[in-house]
Parts: structure tokens; C-alpha cells; sequence
């Protein structure tokens, strides 16, 4: 989890799921509580609270700031209370 460095991302927070290290051509499934990501990721604006309802969330891959290629694909996406 971070923050990016580049001009006017100050809204932005990533959280790396995975990395090149994982096994390729493999389906993963992953689990996150968002609402816990975003008190810790943005504690620092207004003590890790929302101002009001989350507009979206994105999933992307982005490997351009480390000058090399990825790919990837993402299936189903389900939220839930828990």
C-alpha cells in the first residue's frame, strides 16, 4: 500500500496485490476489506474517514514506471457487507 509521487495524484493510493514473482497463467482470488484499506491508506485526510460515498474503486495493471510489460485479466468482482 502507497501513495504515488507523481504531480496532482495526491487522491491516488495503490495496493499491490500481486507481483512477477507469482506463477503465470494461474487465476488468483483475492479478498480485500476496502473500507479498512482506505482508513489506513488515507489516514492521513481527515483521519482515514470518507467525506461521503465512495464514487469507484479501479483495478489496472501498470507496469509503465517500471519500463516493463505485464498482463493480466480480471474476472468476476463481488461486494459484499462481509
Amino acid at each position: 500500500m502507497g501513495k504515488s509521487s507523481k504531480p496532482g495524484a495526491d487522491k491516488l493510493r495503490y495496493v499491490v496485490s500481486r507481483n512477477g514473482s507469482d506463477a503465470l497463467n494461474t487465476w488468483y482470488t483475492e479478498r480485500r476489506n476496502i473500507y479498512e484499506d482506505y482508513r489506513r491508506l488515507f489516514k492521513d485526510v481527515s483521519g482515514g474517514e470518507p467525506k461521503g460515498p465512495t464514487k469507484g474503486i479501479a483495478l489496472y495493471i501498470d507496469s509503465q514506471d517500471t519500463k516493463s510489460h505485464a498482463e493480466g485479466q480480471i474476472g468476476e468482482i463481488y461486494f459484499s457487507k462481509r
